[in-house]
């Protein structure tokens, strides 16, 4: 995503901000003033009716007989409710899978997400079948969320989470169906600051059990980044996306054939724990 996009998925989500505060300020019995916006329910000092141009899209404050609050989805489709004036929001997602990835992970390091997508009408739409815009091998820690961290709904993701977001035959398996079946053309393999994978494998030994089969997995990426300089955790994080990458096709013909043909989009991420954003990992 360019700089200029990525800034206009940030002024879109302060426009969003500003605009939910105004409505939380007329939900606590403050009332408009003069001049306008904020948007509030009648009676006002001066209607708000004038528009608002905002980057990607306008905001339109009409005065209704019976006011109510209008919350917008993920699709640009506003859903109402009761209580406030009317307020509409023309946005439309990025056609491109990985934009739209990134567009909702600005939304949701400003603390304003669209809402996952699970009323009613969806999951009757998504009973029968399904077709995910985009794949997601992800590590299995409850702290990074891909349907959250990306702020998307049901049905749009096709999630694949274990620890250490390694691959192994039942993972290739996975997405091979999401690639081959449901045509997803975009496969993201996202990793995360700290891992605890990753970290056990770092720190070396014998791991117990079955961890050992995530670990040995992991080794070579510990031991390709062993010289680099800075945080060797975090050097080894990096390294074990691009490794998993890289097995993704070196493991499967199917997900070879498909990216040769241009059919399937593989990018790797690292999720910053502390600051909530992903990093496309060049």
């Amino acid at each position: 995503m360019t700089h200029e996009k990525l800034a206009s998925v940030g002024a879109r989500a302060v426009l969003v901000a500003a605009l939910a505060a105004a409505l939380s300020a007329c939900a606590s019995g403050r009332r408009c003033g003069s001049p306008c916006p904020p948007p509030c329910p009648p009676p006002c000092a001066s209607p708000c009716a004038a528009p608002v141009s905002a980057p990607q899209g306008q905001v339109l404050m009409v005065p209704t007989v019976k006011p109510q609050i209008v919350v917008v989805d993920g699709t640009g489709v506003a859903a109402p409710g009761t209580g406030f004036v009317t307020m509409s929001v023309e946005s439309r997602e990025p056609t491109d899978p990985l934009e739209r990835l990134m567009a909702g992970n600005a939304r949701f390091v400003a603390e304003r997400p669209l809402h996952a997508d699970a009323r009613t009408g969806r999951r009757a739409q998504l009973a029968t079948s399904q077709a995910p815009f985009a794949i997601v091998l992800g590590c299995a820690d409850s702290r990074v969320g891909p349907e959250l961290v990306f702020d998307q709904g049901l049905g749009d993701l096709f999630v694949v989470r274990v620890a250490g977001n390694v691959v192994d035959p039942s993972i290739l398996g996975s997405i091979e169906y999401a690639a081959e079946h449901l045509h997803s053309t975009l496969l993201v393999v996202l990793g995360h600051e700290r891992c605890g994978a990753v970290s056990a494998a770092l720190d070396g030994g014998e791991a117990p059990g079955n961890i050992k089969s995530l670990v040995d997995a992991i080794q070579p990426a510990v031991a390709s980044s062993a010289a680099e300089p800075g945080d060797k955790l975090d050097n080894a994080v990096r390294a074990n996306v691009r490794l998993q990458e890289q097995n993704v096709r070196a493991r499967s013909a199917i997900l070879d054939h498909l990216i040769a043909d241009g059919k399937l989009r593989v990018v790797g991420a690292r999720y910053d724990l502390d600051t909530g954003e992903v990093e496309i990992l060049k």
